[in-house]
């Protein structure tokens, strides 16, 4: 991820186990991450250990209403799994992104406070034939959070200050919308191939 430029398509082989000693970061890249085949199917990623997550997509961006401005992340065929981050957002932490999950699932991960699979602050999501199951909330750091008027979300999915685009209304695959769009500038023929 840290050699790929911006627009670029990361493929892994499908059956593939990645298993990460840190977290990967796209660096406020646009990138789909490819591996053919639906979840379970395609590729996994899980941690080598415990108290960090698996992915921290993120852009920094001057307004919180510039949606110009989002990192576009395709994830597709992606299983991500067993992420104890002791934070929000277990398995996955987003900023400032526009994200798709197709074919992709996130499940039996851990995470405090809000998001037990996923947290995505000022970002737009769209699941495309994707899964979030059997994540968890840990509730025992709360205590410490409790005075400031916090409490636990999203035992699946936190998403806090969404913003609103209106790109996804009315499309069947917006994974292959978003791939066609300016970000990866992928002719419908190379996105049809591609989802």
């Amino acid at each position: 991820i840290e050699a790929a430029s911006s627009g670029d398509i990361i493929k892994i082989d499908s059956g593939l186990d990645i298993v990460l000693d840190s977290p990967l970061t796209n660096g406020g890249k646009s990138l789909i991450i490819h591996a053919d085949g639906a979840a379970g199917a395609g590729a996994s990623i899980s941690p080598s250990g415990t108290g960090y997550r698996l992915l921290e997509f993120g852009n920094p961006i001057e307004s919180d209403d510039d949606a110009s401005e989002l990192s576009q992340i395709i994830l597709a065929g992606l299983t991500l799994t067993g992420a104890d981050s002791q934070a929000p957002g277990g398995a996955m932490y987003g900023e400032n992104i526009d994200l798709t999950l197709f074919q992709s699932s996130i499940t039996g991960n851990s995470g405090v406070l809000a998001g037990g699979g996923a947290l995505l602050r000022r970002s737009a999501v769209c699941l495309d034939s994707a899964t979030i199951s059997d994540n968890e909330l840990q509730t025992h750091a709360l205590s410490a959070y409790t005075a400031d008027g916090m409490f636990g979300l999203g035992g699946g999915m936190a998403i806090e200050g969404t913003l609103t685009t209106g790109k996804y209304t009315g499309i069947v695959s917006c994974a292959r919308s978003v791939a066609v769009g300016d970000a990866f500038d992928l002719s419908e023929a190379e996105s049809e191939a591609l989802f």
